[in-house]
């Protein structure tokens, strides 16, 4: 597949339906086994459910003393409050299957390796695991879809480095502006979640500065993107590397990156099978950097500091 446009908006809207349906079905079955699977998303909905009901969901979250504390800004309430009027169960599958649209979507509309990219381990336990690493990296290529990075705004930084766009600035600031009016005092609320062990940004694991030579091709939005999710705080796990698949530039670039995301899901519970989430994801570490960071890396380096002539770098992009 090449060209910017690749399938006609009907066909790209088939695509994106029947992955959503697929990614849907897979997270309903897999949250069927025994021992039920855990969501990152529950939490979430806690938030959610107490949101909507006018309750404080920062509070509601840790009263329930669930695995951790509301990791996200109020925003991320605002934009899916309707799921905290489903049940948790519901909710899980129908957001599951929204991110994974959105990134199909984004990835029948683009030549590179994000097509290759949906069927990676990194998207697919992105998906099932209820992370927002799909949703955040359809965002890239479809601007519209870039209102959502404000939710989770380092991710969503390093995104905007990499791909500037006015539907990320003036939708994040609506966003932002409707969470100020129902909730004036949620930073308050959220800034006591933020600090935690897990979110050190890949600049301060073991190798990560290695990542900042990526600003040796500055010009590229690929590599400002790496150099960017290098500094910016996020949980270091698979699901958050779906944005490495915007680096390919070919299918031979992307199948490799397909691989070697499957070696390092083996890798990395090989490492640290068990273990609290801090210790996993420094265990687990190596096994990203090595395989997936690092051959992204080499990727971006052996291109000129040349911007692609269908990109601009320009806040203008929309």
């Amino acid at each position: 597949m090449t060209g910017e446009q690749l399938l006609a908006p009907r066909r790209r809207t088939l695509i994106a339906v029947l992955a959503g349906v697929l990614m849907a079905g897979l997270t309903y079955y897999a949250y069927g086994l025994k021992p039920p699977m855990q969501s990152d998303f529950d939490f979430v909905w806690l938030g959610l459910k107490a949101f909507v009901h006018g309750e404080n969901p920062y509070r509601a979250v840790a009263d329930a003393n669930v695995h951790g504390p509301l990791y996200y800004p109020l925003p991320a309430l605002v934009a899916f409050a309707p799921l905290g009027l489903v049940s948790p169960g519901v909710a899980r599958i129908v957001f599951a299957g929204l991110g994974y649209a959105a990134l199909a979507y984004a990835a029948a509309g683009r030549k590179g390796g994000l097509f290759v990219g949906l069927f990676s381990a990194s998207a697919i336990i992105g998906g099932v695991g209820g992370q927002w690493s799909p949703l955040m990296t359809a965002g890239a290529a479809v601007p519209w879809l870039s209102v959502f990075w404000v939710c989770k705004p380092g991710i969503g930084l390093a995104l905007w480095c990499g791909y500037p766009s006015r539907w990320a600035v003036i939708g994040g600031a609506a966003l932002l502006v409707v969470s100020f009016i129902v909730m004036p005092t949620w930073v308050m609320e959220w800034r006591h979640s933020l600090g935690s062990p897990v979110h050190a940004p890949p600049l301060l694991r073991p190798g990560g500065v290695l990542l900042l030579l990526a600003l040796l091709r500055w010009r590229r939005p690929e590599a400002r993107m790496l150099a960017a999710l290098c500094c910016v705080p996020h949980v270091t796990t698979l699901y958050e590397t779906v944005p490495l698949f915007l680096i390919p530039s070919n299918r031979h670039q992307a199948y490799l990156l397909l691989v070697l995301s499957y070696i390092a899901a083996v890798a990395q519970v090989w490492l640290a099978p068990t273990g609290w989430l801090a210790e996993q994801v420094e265990g687990r570490w190596p096994a990203l950097l090595l395989f997936l960071y690092l051959p992204a890396l080499v990727m971006v380096l052996l291109r000129p500091n040349e911007a692609p002539a269908q990109t601009s770098p320009s806040i203008t992009r929309s």
